[in-house]
């Protein structure tokens, strides 16, 4: 039994009247009986039915034939909703405007990730010694090309490819990755 049906069980029995409505049909006024269930049900769909709403606008995740996925992009949903609408009670109370849940769920993401990078380094470490003036990093034409700094260590990317990359010197023509690998290369030759 689900809180729900609990819940109609708590407030509505069989025998309870039902009412009467006028519902047009074919251009005329007939009289309906609606049921008290449904007077209930109406009145207090705000939970479940709101959550499914919100969770239906901005889904998070991916299929997956792995249950155990399926359960955490579910539990992700409903707690990013929850989280909607505890700021949305926030907002009311302190008498500031709505804002709209992509917004919402935008900042959440930025926040999750939190500047987050698959590299194992930062990109702002750059070595401080300086290349010599005389070479200038430029883009190749063509394909891309292996640079010759990340092959020397076997260095790969993360799916265990080699480092290819559009750069060079112009002055060696060697590829070279544009920042971290040309500024070790030419200050190991120097």
């Amino acid at each position: 039994m689900t809180s729900e049906t609990w819940h109609f069980c708590q407030h509505v029995s069989p025998e309870e009247p039902s009412r009467t409505v006028q519902r047009k049909k074919n251009g005329r006024n007939i009289d309906i009986q609606k049921p008290r269930v449904s007077d209930v049900y109406t009145a207090n769909m705000g939970g479940v039915d709101r959550a499914d709403q919100f969770r239906s606008y901005y889904t998070v995740g991916r299929q997956s034939r792995k249950w155990y996925r399926y359960i955490f992009w579910f539990l992700f949903n409903v707690a990013a909703c929850n989280g909607y609408v505890l700021e949305c009670e926030h907002r009311r109370r302190n008498r500031q405007r709505k804002r709209p849940q992509a917004a919402f769920r935008l900042e959440l993401g930025k926040r999750l990730i939190n500047n987050y990078s698959y590299r194992k380094r930062p990109a702002n470490q750059v070595p401080v010694q300086e290349p010599r003036q005389d070479h200038q990093s430029v883009q190749m034409e063509g394909r891309k090309k292996e640079c010759v700094q990340c092959k020397s260590p076997g260095r790969k990317t993360p799916k265990g490819y080699p480092v290819e990359t559009k750069n060079k010197c112009q002055q060696c023509g060697v590829a070279l990755c544009k920042v971290q690998c040309f500024v070790e290369y030419h200050s190991e030759d120097a």
